[in-house]
């Protein structure tokens, strides 16, 4: 009996199922898989690239808002005997990434006749608690003293942290040393 053209080996009419090779059977999902494990920490270290990048912009900002309002304590436009609440409100004008900038911002404001003695009194900025100010400073030189804590948004974000607070945040800083005009 003659084989029908498109039969089988067994005359069923249907061409016999070629089977994969072993190794080659499972991989129906495995781009969705890789993709899925692959995903997450992309995505993280690009929210962590992005922050970052945000963070050192308010640290500009801030560093560049110290500097201003120093130049406003220098020559006047800002009293001499400014409260470090005013300072603060003139630092706060000029920063606009600081979350809580007047609430958060610590203003610390040292005087000494000269230079020399102002080095001796600067502090350390990682020890920086409470806000604290000069009085008058004309004819003085002044150490102008600023720090912010970054909060971190992203998970594990503390990991970069340099403070000894709960959940470890980022200290910005910035100073000016400066001898108002008479």
């Amino acid at each position: 009996m003659p084989l029908r053209s498109g039969a089988g080996a067994f005359g069923s009419g249907k061409a016999p199922a070629v089977r994969p090779p072993p190794h080659r059977r499972a991989e129906r999902g495995a781009t969705s898989v890789e993709f899925a494990i692959l995903a997450l920490p992309f995505i993280l270290m690009l929210g962590a690239i992005f922050e970052t990048g945000l963070m050192l912009f308010a640290q500009s900002q801030l560093r560049n808002a110290t500097a201003l309002t120093a130049r406003h304590l220098r020559v006047g436009q800002l009293q001499p005997d400014a409260t470090v609440d005013q300072i603060a409100v003139d630092i706060c004008q000029n920063v606009t990434l600081l979350h809580d900038c007047v609430g958060s911002l610590r203003v610390n404001v040292q005087a000494n006749t000269s230079f020399t003695g102002l080095a001796a009194m600067v502090q350390d900025v990682s020890a920086l608690g409470v806000n604290h100010g000069a009085g008058n400073i004309t004819g003085m030189s002044v150490a102008l003293t600023v720090t912010y804590d970054w909060a971190f948004r992203l998970p594990l974000g503390d990991l970069l942290g340099n403070t000894d607070t709960t959940p470890r945040a980022r200290r910005l800083s910035a100073i000016s040393v400066f001898r108002p005009e008479p």
